[in-house]
């Protein structure tokens, strides 16, 4: 199988990936863009994917989004403003199209590598929203209740009457620390193992694609020869076939 290099290819002086003769091509996997090389179908990110015309517009964002925006504003004016606000903007909707991708998927045609990478972010989401969720609703509770005396004042405390009690509450306190072991997995070296095998794959996926890709080609390119010399060849025999009677 031919090894998808040319034999004028400066050599790779990039980092050291641990693949030998494919530390280019692991290099070229890695360093994908996450939403211009992959496929889906957030209007947002076909947005932030345009260099040139678009600008993007603080009141294009929802409340929850211009916020934290506004807040990173004060101080500013004028033209230091509204170049502050364009880049702040367009970071939010890139991260915006990004989750949504995220949730979506790295979409047709991705490789092994992206799939993968994709799999763990969007576990990772589900993950922190549980996690969110059950916060949330820990938090809950319906009024105070007098509690022991404070040693300090001499006063009693007010404690809160939280609205999960008892086995419920358990459950959603061990739910937290399961989440938390599950996401130091995917983010520690089982992640990492899976993201080594994917990008394994990917390489071998891409060598074997642009290897079927080559002999197509070739295919093609000598299909025309062919086809030229079948040409030649056939008239050439009538010519010979001329050249004959003229003799006789």
């Amino acid at each position: 199988m031919s090894d998808n290099t040319s034999d004028n290819a400066a050599p790779y002086t990039g980092k050291d990936h641990g693949f030998g003769d494919d530390n280019a091509l692991a290099n070229e996997i890695i360093s994908f863009d996450h939403l211009r090389d992959t496929s889906g179908s957030a209007a947002a990110s076909r947005q932030v994917g345009s260099q040139t015309e678009f600008k993007p517009m603080l009141s294009s964002l929802s409340p929850e989004m211009r916020q934290p925006i506004v807040a990173q504003l004060g101080g500013l004016t004028g033209a230091a403003r509204d170049a502050r606000e364009g880049e702040l903007v367009l970071a939010a909707m890139k991260q915006r199209a990004l989750d949504v991708r995220v949730h979506q998927g790295p979409g047709v045609g991705a490789n092994a590598y992206q799939v993968e990478m994709f799999a763990q972010a969007r576990k990772l989401q589900e993950l922190d929203r549980e996690q969110q969720r059950i916060f949330a609703d820990l938090a809950q509770f319906d009024g105070f209740t007098t509690g022991a005396i404070d040693p300090t004042t001499g006063e009693p405390t007010a404690e809160k009457r939280y609205r999960i009690q008892g086995e419920r509450r358990r459950h959603l306190e061990d739910r937290l620390g399961m989440i938390a072991q599950e996401a130091l997995h995917i983010e520690g070296d089982e992640g990492s193992r899976r993201m080594r095998k994917a990008l394994e794959k990917a390489i071998d996926d891409t060598k074997k694609s642009r290897d079927q890709f080559a002999i197509l080609q070739e295919a093609k390119a000598r299909a025309v020869h062919n086809a030229r010399e079948d040409k030649i060849n056939h008239l050439a025999a009538g010519f010979v076939k001329g050249a004959r009677g003229g003799l006789g």
